[in-house]
């Protein structure tokens, strides 16, 4: 199936003058297609696992491709179809494309790649379910790679999944009394992405917390997974911003902590706690964004422990009222998610954080 060609943003990418010849043949892809359950009940998240496969005899050097988890309008294309009738495209409509830069990566041959698709809401659609009637339905999907060629050009062709049968039930017992509730948009919205629509599209702020009760009130349904997950993202992204006091005061977390049976351990002061040097007072204000470097560099001055700042995250850039605390507790702030200090000689450096395989 040809793909419309505005659906993909390719960013600093040059197309081979190989193709006005044909080029040389796009390397051998399998796609393959499972759904974590074939059964679901209406509104019911159906959950994709696609598996690309190199089958070819060479490594194949492609472009990275943004899901969901990105912030992203999958750029994995779903196609759905009731029975006995013509496949449209899914799209959540609730995610921009994205047009950033991408990795490279390196699929070796036989090697494969499993990328996670969560199908349910859509904008498209008045009632905003994929699947919106009970019945047989059936699934496929189309995977483009964007590869390089022997010539250091890149080239994109299309690859299609098997097609598979998801079966969908109208919800019965306790799942019909949830139903009432998931079948409004901005439930479904919450099922489908963790986030919560403003008021302006529909959305209510409580959202959350009426989940939260509706899986102690009805235990074990069909949307018990379902609802769990879409709690647990919002958890985290709610989180995120906050300091650890900050979140152990906040209500709605707190009460999400209890219902998700979730522990969150206090954090140490910061890294090393062996090494007492880090234990200095330093005192620092930044009220303009200033380099991440040019900060340790002036904090450093007053201990004499060396810190340095790896090349990669010396962009960085912060501001910071007047503090006064301990050279632990600034490198701390330091860190964040993606970056961790390690050793380096007598000092120590801020490297980013090694990506888990």
């Amino acid at each position: 199936m040809r793909l419309p060609l505005n659906r993909y943003v390719f960013v600093g990418v040059l197309v081979s003058p190989l193709l006005a010849n044909g080029g040389e043949s796009p390397p051998r892809v399998d796609v393959h297609l499972a759904a974590d359950k074939t059964t679901v009940v209406l509104g019911e998240p159906v959950l994709l696992t696609v598996t690309v496969r190199n089958a070819d005899e060479k490594p194949i050097e492609a472009q990275e491709v943004f899901l969901q988890e990105d912030g992203a309008e999958p750029e994995i294309a779903v196609y759905i179809a009731q029975e006995r009738e013509f496949f449209q495209e899914y799209r959540m409509g609730i995610y921009p494309i994205l047009s950033a830069e991408r990795k490279l990566e390196v699929l070796q041959p036989g090697e494969g790649k499993d990328y996670r698709l969560r199908v349910l809401y859509t904008s498209e659609r008045e009632n905003r379910l994929a699947f919106d009637q009970r019945g047989k339905w059936s699934v496929k999907t189309s995977y483009r790679l964007v590869w390089r060629d022997s010539l250091g050009y890149f080239r994109g062709d299309d690859f299609e999944s098997n097609t598979i049968d998801i079966k969908v039930t109208f919800p019965r017992d306790t799942d019909a009394r949830l139903w009432e509730h998931v079948r409004r948009p901005d439930f479904l919205y919450f099922l489908q992405s963790g986030g919560v629509l403003d008021r302006t599209h529909g959305g209510d702020p409580k959202l959350p917390l009426q989940a939260a009760e509706l899986l102690q009130q009805l235990p074990g349904c069909s949307y018990d997974a379902p609802i769990r997950w879409a709690l647990k993202e919002y958890y985290e992204s709610e989180r995120s911003s906050l300091t650890y006091d900050e979140a152990q005061r906040n209500p709605v977390l707190s009460r999400l902590r209890s219902v998700l049976g979730m522990v969150e351990e206090a954090p140490s002061e910061g890294p090393f706690p062996e090494d007492t040097r880090l234990d200095a007072i330093v005192t620092y204000y930044f009220p303009d964004l200033t380099p991440l470097d040019v900060i340790t560099e002036q904090v450093c001055s007053q201990t004499g422990v060396r810190l340095r700042i790896a090349p990669e995250l010396r962009v960085r850039r912060i501001t910071s009222s007047l503090m006064t605390e301990s050279l632990r507790r600034f490198m701390n702030k330091c860190g964040g998610p993606d970056a961790t200090w390690v050793r380096e000689g007598k000092g120590y450096r801020l490297a980013p954080m090694p990506e888990k395989k």
